[in-house]
């Protein structure tokens, strides 16, 4: 080789490596960025379904409240027909409420508690809001993320190709002592 070409090499592998450190330093950034960004909003998520279950749990309370006083204030059995009407409509409203309150009070816990695919529910509902919010960066993300698996596939199928060749020459070095 000419020493020219050797030079221009040498300054071309200078320049990948330049640009492999500055890439390795954004996918740092980046990647803490993300992990932060999704850190808050995963507590956003705890806290807001923690302020809605509390809420439930008061409307759920107020309700029972509210069909007890119903229950007390049933009309006797000298009252008119449409009276007994009215209350047993305005009972039957109240534990329609009652019960949708605690359906939704059980899918708020179901939110908390539940596992999605991959990930617990409220990561899940965290990650779909970072993605909304901040769709450049998790553009970013992802193809620092494809790329570090391309790379790690390459890497794999390097070692790959070596040991099948490393293998084959420890046999043929073997045979060749034995004979």
């Amino acid at each position: 080789m000419k020493p020219i070409e050797e030079k221009k090499l040498v300054v071309q592998a200078e320049g990948l490596s330049g640009e492999q450190a500055a890439l390795f330093e954004q996918k740092q950034v980046i990647e803490e960025t993300v992990d932060n960004l999704f850190n808050t909003f995963v507590l956003e998520k705890t806290e807001q379904v923690e302020r809605i279950e509390e809420r439930l749990e008061g409307l759920i309370a107020n309700q029972m409240v509210k069909i007890q006083s119903l229950q007390n204030a049933r009309p006797g059995i000298l009252s008119l027909p449409s009276s007994r009407q009215n209350w047993s409509m305005n009972v039957n409203q109240a534990q329609a409420r009652l019960n949708m309150l605690q359906d939704r009070l059980e899918d708020v816990r179901e939110i908390r508690e539940g596992m999605g695919m991959n990930a617990p529910k409220l990561h899940e509902l965290a990650m779909r809001k970072l993605r909304d919010q901040e769709p450049e960066l998790i553009k970013k993300f992802d193809e620092i993320q494809t790329a570090v698996r391309v790379h790690q596939l390459h890497e794999k199928q390097r070692q790959q190709q070596k040991q099948p060749s490393q293998s084959f020459g420890l046999k043929h070095s073997l045979s060749q002592s034995i004979n």
